[in-house]
């Protein structure tokens, strides 16, 4: 005889045994939120990839092969000043000073760097004679780069006014530890905005505050959920940072969306006396 798992076969069981179902519930959302805690910041990364080999990729490939750390995380700092010119004393000692703080990161954290006043290389320098860059190679893949960034970061903006100075930092890693950071804010500022307004509609089209517990209640387990399984899946592949903000926003509208709809066939049925 086989198993029937129909929508309606399981709907039936689970209200013969509900505290069966509640427990089970209980125990996959634990083990969703212990996948959550050890496995999904390791699983996503910001890294963009092809899902095929174009012949960009194709390039690369035959680059990389011949040319080594062709992909490594590259950060410029720019150093300017409206006032003082490169070839100033005062220029070279503030240039030096950024220069040794960072390489001071260690080998772990930079892997190499160069500026002017070693390579006398005029490319580093402005037309106007005002600005000059220094290049640094960041160590490890650019997951490792965008992590270890934040001092180098923390350098340059310590930096930055100093004297009259502007310090700046540009490249891979530092851009996308800034991506992060806003993809995080505009997620906590969307929850922030999107709960209470979903609330309060609830409450309107529901008509009573504890209607309205369901659907927020079976939104939030489904973004669980949802995130234990992508840090799970993120152990056999590499998965965006990008769907943290999908799966919520995701969890949040559709989630409250269908949950509605069980609300009300519910009281559509309690009001026929069933």
């Amino acid at each position: 005889m086989g198993v029937n798992l129909s929508t309606e076969a399981l709907a039936k069981a689970s209200g013969r045994r509900p505290w069966i179902v509640l427990a089970a519930w209980l125990v996959v959302l634990a083990v969703a939120v212990v996948l959550i805690g050890a496995w999904l910041d390791d699983a996503l990364t910001t890294e963009f990839k092809f899902t095929n080999v174009p012949e960009s990729e194709q390039g690369f490939a035959v680059m990389e092969e011949r040319f080594r750390d062709l992909r490594k995380a590259n950060e410029v700092v720019i150093v300017r000043s409206e006032a003082i010119a490169v070839g100033d004393q005062s220029f070279e000692a503030i240039v030096n000073d950024v220069y040794g703080r960072i390489m001071a990161l260690g080998d772990g954290v930079v892997e190499a760097g160069f500026n002017f006043y070693q390579t006398g290389d005029p490319s580093m320098v402005s037309g106007d004679g005002h600005s000059t860059i220094m290049s640094f190679v960041m160590a490890g893949s650019l997951g490792d780069a965008t992590d270890n960034v934040v001092p180098l970061v923390d350098i340059v903006r310590e930096a930055d006014g100093r004297d009259g100075f502007r310090v700046l930092v540009v490249g891979d890693a530092s851009v996308a530890n800034e991506t992060n950071a806003i993809a995080e804010s505009d997620l906590a500022k969307g929850e922030a905005f999107a709960v209470p307004v979903a609330l309060v509609i609830l409450v309107l089209v529901l008509g009573m505050l504890l209607a309205e517990i369901l659907p927020v209640i079976l939104a939030v387990v489904s973004i669980l959920l949802a995130l234990g399984l992508t840090a799970l899946l993120g152990q056999a592949m590499e998965v965006s940072f990008f769907v943290v903000n999908m799966v919520t926003m995701m969890g949040l509208a559709v989630g409250i969306d269908y949950s509605l709809f069980i609300v009300a066939r519910y009281r559509e049925e309690r009001a026929l006396g069933r």
